[in-house]
Order: structure tokens, then C-alpha cells, then sequence
């Protein structure tokens, strides 16, 4: 049974279960790609005794609203962005959607990074862990020193656009983490492979860890089991770190 906490910037976190400890998770921005990463870490984490939340941004939301079923998110810009715009004219309420500035702020990390930290703050307990894909680790990796959270785990973090090249504001903080974080990070991954060593100025407190995948976590039931077991055992870590026995690691 899904739970609803709605957020007064318009965000809301959706539950999905319960459990006195829960991991919230963000995923890619791109709906049609990322939705079965989602479903596979909701999965994942509820096996291993931990609730699941997940967050969606106010322009996130909206689209949700206008577009239930993300059916758009899987046809080309051309016709997407014009057929989103007429669902949006359909409800007043999404108006300001319409103007590009508008998208832009609600779209930016540093905006949703926000959002997240002010959702964190009105849950009754902050999760364990805080758990990102692609643009969802980027978001949340901004947001876990504000969170009062025992880690992070990010998979596929997009240290760089592949098309866009690199951009200082997706990894100048990371330098400076001070949550514990563990990256799991395809060798194969576009946005930043087995090169991302020495290319990027990582904090102490982050475990760079390779997988023999893409970006998209293309991987064997052999290869999420070794996944799966390596994020139990830094999920662990930070259990007993947020119970005040040590460096979550």
C-alpha cells in the first residue's frame, strides 16, 4: 500500500510500505529509461528489511498529473514537449509550467536538492540511507549533508553528459562530501567510467566501486546478486554507525 507525503513547494515522497528504516531514492529524470531501475531497487532494499520511499519533484508531480501513465516521456522532443504543453494548458493549476524560466529552476539539481533536504525535514524520522540513479544521485548527493542521514548510495552517477561534456556543478561538491557514500559505478557507463579515478577530486568518505555494466544497470541475476550484496553490507555499516558503533564503511 502506497502512503503520500505531500510538500509545501509542491514535491511529495511517496511510501511504499513500512518499516522503521527506509532508504529514500531518486531516480533518473527520464521516466522511460529509469522506471525499471526503480522498481529493481524497491525490490532490492525491501528484501533486505528496509522500507522504500521515493521523491518526486513539484515539476515531477506535475508531470504525473497531466500524464499518469509517462507515456510521453517515451515519444521524441518534437512531439513531446508540444503535446505536453497542450496537457498543460488543460489545467490552469500548471500554468506556470508553461514558461521556461519556471522549468528550468523547478528542473535544476541545486533546486531539487532543496526540495529534498525541506521533504527529509518533515518525515517523522529521516531514512537510512538516501539512494540515487544517474540524475537522482547527483540531486541527492547535494542534499545528504542537510539530511541527517547514517549514508548515500549513488548508482551511475553522472559525472558528465556525454553529449554536453563536463560541467564543474555536477562534481565540485563531491570533493567536499561529508556523508558517508558508497558510488557504484558501471565500467561501461557513458556519463563517466573507469576513467572517473584521479579525473574527479573525491572526499574520503566516498567508495568508488566498479560494475560490469552501463549506465542503465544492465546486469545478469549473477551481477545484481554481487550488487545486492555489496549494498547490504554498506547498509549494514551505516546501521551500526547511526547506532553510534563506528565509520560507515
Amino acid at each position: 500500500m502506497q502512503t503520500v507525503t505531500d510538500l509545501q513547494d509542491g514535491a511529495r515522497i511517496v511510501h511504499h510500505g513500512s518499516g522503521r528504516e527506509a532508504v529514500l531514492f531518486m531516480g533518473r529524470q527520464n521516466f522511460a529509461v529509469g522506471g525499471a531501475v526503480a522498481a529493481g531497487m524497491a525490490g532490492l532494499f525491501r528484501d533486505k528489511g528496509l522500507g522504500f520511499m521515493h521523491f518526486e519533484s513539484p515539476y515531477e508531480v506535475v508531470n504525473l498529473r497531466i500524464d499518469p501513465g509517462r507515456r510521453l516521456d517515451a515519444l521524441p522532443g518534437f512531439l513531446r514537449k508540444p503535446l505536453r504543453g497542450l496537457l498543460l494548458l488543460a489545467r490552469p493549476r500548471t500554468w506556470k509550467f508553461l514558461l521556461p524560466a519556471v522549468r528550468r529552476r523547478h528542473g535544476s539539481a541545486s533546486y531539487c536538492a532543496q526540495s529534498v533536504a525541506h521533504g527529509v525535514a518533515a518525515l517523522p524520522r529521516p531514512p537510512l540511507l538516501l539512494v540515487g540513479h544517474s540524475r537522482g544521485a547527483w540531486v541527492l548527493s547535494l542534499a545528504a549533508d542537510r539530511c541527517g542521514v547514517a549514508g548515500l548510495i549513488c548508482f551511475g552517477y553522472p559525472f558528465r553528459h556525454p553529449q554536453e561534456g563536463e560541467d564543474s556543478g555536477r562534481t565540485a561538491h563531491l570533493a567536499h562530501l561529508r556523508t558517508p557514500c558508497l558510488i557504484l559505478q558501471g565500467e561501461g557507463d557513458d556519463y563517466g567510467g573507469r576513467d572517473v579515478p584521479g579525473r574527479y577530486p573525491l572526499s574520503p568518505e566516498i567508495s568508488l566501486e566498479f560494475l560490469e555494466s552501463d549506465h542503465d544497470l544492465a546486469m545478469s541475476p549473477a551481477q545484481w546478486r554481487d550488487m545486492s550484496g555489496r549494498i547490504g553490507r554498506f547498509a549494514e555499516a551505516c546501521r551500526a554507525s547511526s547506532a553510534g558503533s563506528g565509520a560507515c564503511r
